[in-house]
């Protein structure tokens, strides 16, 4: 359901990218899944310089190699992408903790238990 609503608030509700797909990116490793965003991560990072080192090229014809490696370093840099995912409210989204059925409550649903 998480996957699902990212997709949506993202604006990719029309395009046929796979809940289980979002899912894996949103999901780290001490989750204990049988996936983890690792993968995509290392992916994505490798489409997105490329992505970026055109557009780049492409908008600065008289720049060197040197200037557009420096703006596409600022480009994807941690920084940035952070600014950039806390903009759009990702950061609700990762799941960093294993499930626990114990503390799983149904939307709506109020706990009658405290947990930390």
């Amino acid at each position: 359901m998480l996957a699902s609503q990212l997709r949506k608030e993202i604006g990719y509700n029309d395009i046929l990218i796979p809940c289980s797909l979002i899912l894996e990116a949103m999901t780290t490793l001490r989750c204990c899944e049988n996936f983890s965003l690792e993968r995509l991560e290392l992916l994505g990072d490798s489409v997105l310089k490329y992505a970026v080192s055109c557009h780049l090229f492409l908008k600065y014809p008289k720049k060197h190699e040197g200037q557009l490696s420096d703006c596409r370093s600022h480009a994807v840099c941690n920084s940035t992408l952070h600014k950039l995912g806390t903009g759009r409210s990702i950061q609700g989204y990762i799941r960093d903790s294993a499930f626990d059925p114990r503390r799983w409550l149904a939307p709506g649903q109020i706990s009658i238990r405290p947990f930390p």
